[in-house]
């Protein structure tokens, strides 16, 4: 069968296209106001971020100097904002390949390798959304209710700080979409009737309060932040398409610029398939507040479970634990270990094992939540052999 050949520009629409009902994060933080990179310092521009200003209040009939209006400057936040990453996938298709193993080269090739990067996009937002300096950490407990009364907290936290109502949103991981799914203070969208199903597709669950919640597989379970829009800038480029490329492509859609190229190299007798995109990230720091538009919400923690949960090894040879908690999060660096068995088998702090000679011992990771909440275990079986 001949090989399927369509135009780069055609496969990258189809692409990105099909990636719109899964990626989410690219189209809730901001990507407005950025101008063009080209011959910039450093890669860098400046852009504006919408000001933050508080209502004041006169008395309604009031007279003489009672009626003066007090004016405040509305001064917008210069951010600067630095492309930092090339994030590509690169992959080599030989002649063989390309004449007996590849029927369609834009499912085949280009299709996977967008994929790929348009997820590292969105895991380097989410890395982003997750290190931000946050003032407000707020710790959820697991009775009737807990999810709505943390979210009441973190709204009135951005209240407080006179962050804008319009343009937040709740984005979480599963575990936070299980809880919500539970409370009936939200409102699903699938049950609005929405016969368009928008809202879906956007991956927007339902709301709670005023506010849109949003499920990204790129968070941890546990986690959810409420944010407006400006406190996360994300600056995306497609790379120009060069001369000598045989085919290529740019695309830009909700919020994603990739480049797709192919090109030939005849000493090797192989095509090189490269789609990329530069990018650049920025938490939102107001000059004198700090970091007041987002708020991290943290579901509390009821076991962890350390994998694998058993294990054998030859003496002096090593085996690493990774301990997670009940929602999904990493958390070998703060559990302790021991060993039951210290002649048979040693642990250190960071829960790498060693087999000292034959026999048994079960290691012990402990863990005590950020949450406050009560100490959890787990163990993993260790068989030394001689």
């Amino acid at each position: 069968m001949p090989n399927v050949f369509e135009k780069p520009t055609r496969v990258v629409d189809t692409a990105i296209g099909l990636l719109l009902r899964e990626i989410v994060l690219p189209r809730i933080v901001w990507t407005n106001g950025i101008g063009d990179f080209a011959g910039t310092l450093n890669d860098s521009v400046t852009i504006r971020i919408p000001a933050r200003t508080k209502a004041r209040r006169r008395e309604l009939r009031a007279t003489g100097s009672a009626r003066n209006i007090q004016l405040d400057n509305l001064t917008e936040t210069k951010i600067a904002v630095e492309l930092t990453d090339d994030v590509y996938n690169a992959v080599p298709v030989t002649d063989e390949e390309l004449t007996l193993d590849i029927v369609n080269f834009g499912k085949q090739i280009l299709v996977p390798q967008v994929r790929a990067v348009v997820e590292g996009l969105e895991d380097d937002i989410a890395k982003m959304i997750q290190s931000a300096p946050y003032q407000t950490t707020i710790h959820v407990g697991t009775g009737d209710g807990a999810t709505w009364e943390a979210y009441v907290k973190a709204r009135k936290t951005l209240n407080t700080s006179d962050v804008d109502m319009g343009e937040r949103t709740l984005v979480g991981g599963a575990a936070w979409e299980a809880a919500l799914l539970t409370d009936p203070q939200f409102v699903r969208y699938d049950h609005t009737g929405d016969s368009n199903n928008t809202a879906l597709r956007e991956a927007k669950i339902g709301r709670i309060g005023n506010t849109e919640f949003v499920t990204s597989n790129a968070l941890r379970e546990g986690e959810a932040y409420l944010y407006h829009k400006s406190a996360f800038i994300f600056a995306n480029r497609a790379p120009l398409v060069p001369k000598g490329a045989v085919y290529g492509a740019t695309r830009t859609e909700a919020g994603l610029s990739l480049r797709a190229i192919q090109d030939y190299d005849a000493m090797t007798s192989t095509d090189r398939s490269i789609v990329n995109s530069y990018a650049g990230y920025k938490a939102v720091e107001d000059p004198e507040e700090g970091f007041v538009r987002g708020v991290r919400l943290l579901l509390t923690v009821t076991f962890i479970e350390v994998k694998p949960g058993a294990a054998t090894i030859a003496a002096a040879a090593t085996q690493q634990l990774k301990v997670f908690d009940s929602n999904g999060f990493d958390v070998t660096a703060s559990c302790t270990f021991t060993s039951s068995a210290t002649s048979k088998a040693t642990v250190n702090s960071s829960g790498l094992v060693t087999g000292v000679a034959a026999g048994t011992s079960t290691i012990t990771a402990t863990y005590q939540p950020v949450t406050g909440g009560s100490t959890v275990t787990d163990t993993c079986a260790i068989t030394v052999t001689a």
